[in-house]
């Protein structure tokens, strides 16, 4: 899959978007400890232990979600599902992933478009609510889903139109980047993604694979 500059430009502003506030935490935090002449010191500890796991968190996520390694066939679902749950982990979303999913049903690559889908899934939670992800077969091969349910669910106009065929480069902000990934990212593993709304407060990402081996 060739991704113009600007995409990659926009996805790593992204990332060291995420990661700034839990990494600027434990420089925060070690910077108490260093002065420490305020009594604070167990305080400060806890607030670099949790923003260093959030960091991590953060960046074995992105890892398979944006790099390479998310497309080897070695990437098992049931690490997939702890990646999602620990960027979760403490915030306003649930995450409802069963952990019976097929994983031997699963084409490369699912593991990784299913991260994207929950990244554009949380986007649509502006209040919380859960993300619910589900894999089986479907006509036409194999069918992954993360819906999501919660006041005020939508997806944005602009973030719909990033997911389009044929969107724009030029038009891309920092904030639709990520549906425009998605969407190429579906392309390229030959799957069909489509976005509804099948019940109020909710939006569902439908995506559709070759079955493997196919």
């Amino acid at each position: 899959m060739k991704i113009d500059l600007r995409v990659a430009e926009l996805l790593s502003s992204r990332l060291c978007h995420e990661l700034i506030s839990p990494i600027g935490a434990v420089g925060n935090g070690l910077e108490l400890l260093e002065e420490d002449d305020s009594g604070m010191a167990g305080d400060a500890l806890e607030l670099s232990i949790k923003s260093a796991r959030r960091a991590s968190a953060l960046l074995q996520f992105y890892r398979i979600a944006y790099g390479t390694a998310g497309a080897q066939a070695s990437v098992r679902l049931a690490d997939v599902r702890a990646l999602a749950a620990g960027i979760l982990e403490g915030g306003k979303i649930r995450l409802a992933w069963p952990a019976e999913l097929p994983e031997e049903s699963a084409p490369p690559g699912t593991g990784k478009l299913l991260l994207n889908m929950l990244l554009l899934a949380t986007e649509a939670l502006p209040r919380g609510g859960e993300i619910a992800v589900g894999l089986g077969p479907g006509a036409g091969g194999v069918v992954a889903t993360t819906t999501a349910a919660g006041q005020d669910a939508r997806l944005s106009d602009e973030m719909q139109a990033a997911l389009a065929p044929g969107f724009s480069v030029e038009s891309l902000t920092a904030k639709t980047v990520h549906g425009y990934f998605l969407g190429r990212l579906a392309e390229a593993y030959g799957g069909r993604l489509d976005v509804s709304a099948p019940a109020p407060e909710t939006v569902r990402f439908q995506l559709t694979l070759p079955a493997a081996g196919r």
